[in-house]
């Protein structure tokens, strides 16, 4: 009862149906690009036929069976409260419990969760949240400076961090982890500068990044893998 009556309270904002919906489609991982139900919403959007965007979005949670934010649940009540859908507020309160029921821990905004068993969930991320935690990472390593200085520059985290290659005002972000036998480089799946946004990288230039790292891993005695 304590929690309905918390999303009751906290349910509201000045946002209008419509912005409240964009701003969700916004925030939804790359995963569901191609869902059909996503599709729908945005057309249903542009249409202006919010109702039925709306209801896209909560059928894209019931056809794809994972669990969403309570900030998604909420917005999504805020909405149908606003447009007096009293089934589907009702419905997206109930989902906040759901959820919590279902796997004991919160899922952040701009995520999703896939429940594999009791022990195993699949997380998927929204772009721009990503985008934002890059960010952040970015400023905490002065990449503004080391775009200045060509070359392979190392940032430790502990037991995770970041190759930087920088070449010619263009930068590439390559990450790794510490294990047991030394750093894991989880290279294959670096395809992209991340400055300029998304230019894909070359397959020559991506061996000479490769090298780069090898050369460094030879001279600080660096025990390295690539992924």
């Amino acid at each position: 009862m304590k929690l309905f009556n918390f999303t009751q309270k906290k349910q509201s904002t000045d946002k209008t149906p419509n912005q409240i919906i964009k701003n969700l489609i916004d925030y939804l991982p790359a995963v569901y690009n191609n869902h059909r139900q996503l599709k729908n919403s945005n057309d249903f959007l542009q249409q202006n036929e919010l109702g039925l965007a709306l209801d896209s979005l909560i059928e894209l949670t019931e056809e794809t069976g994972h669990y969403f934010s309570d900030k998604y649940w909420l917005d999504l009540t805020d909405a149908a409260d606003k447009m007096e859908m009293n089934k589907e507020r009702d419905f997206c309160r109930q989902q906040i419990r759901k959820t919590e029921k279902d796997l004991k821990f919160k899922v952040s905004f701009g995520s999703t969760v896939e429940k594999i068993d009791d022990t195993h969930f699949q997380h998927y991320t929204s772009e721009k949240i990503k985008d934002k935690w890059a960010n952040e990472r970015r400023e905490k390593d002065n990449v503004d400076q080391i775009m200045n200085n060509d070359g392979l520059h190392f940032k430790s985290y502990g037991r995770n961090g970041f190759f930087y290659f920088v070449d010619k005002g263009r930068l590439a972000e390559i990450e790794y982890e510490l294990e047991v036998n030394g750093l894991i480089i989880w290279f294959n799946s670096t395809d992209n500068w991340g400055v300029p946004d998304k230019l894909p990288l070359t397959t020559n230039e991506k061996m000479t990044i490769k090298t780069e790292i090898e050369k460094w891993a030879e001279r600080t005695k660096n025990a390295i893998d690539f992924d």
